[in-house]
């Protein structure tokens, strides 16, 4: 999925929830809700030129919902970015 396109801004903030409706996975739902793969954020910057770098890099585990009933939408968290892997 990908979130708005920010402009002009050399310190963008984004308060977005991304909600992945159809998600096909082939293991036990009871496992992906204890130990969910990792979702990966990629942050891309384009120059007045027009080419694009990647930015930084943040990865976490998401929020798995096994009942949608009992779906209570997490806060806004701050997830650190990597421009290098370590850094």
């Amino acid at each position: 999925q990908r979130t708005q396109t920010l402009r002009s801004s050399a310190g963008p903030t984004w308060a977005q929830t991304l909600i992945f409706q159809h998600l096909l996975l082939y293991e036990n739902p009871q496992d992906t809700k204890e130990s969910p793969p990792l979702v990966v954020l990629e942050l891309w910057q384009r120059d007045s030129w027009g080419k694009e770098s990647l930015w930084g890099r943040s990865m976490w585990p998401p929020v798995v919902w096994l009942d949608l009933q009992d779906r209570i939408l997490p806060p806004m968290r701050w997830h650190p970015l990597m421009k290098e892997l370590g850094k």
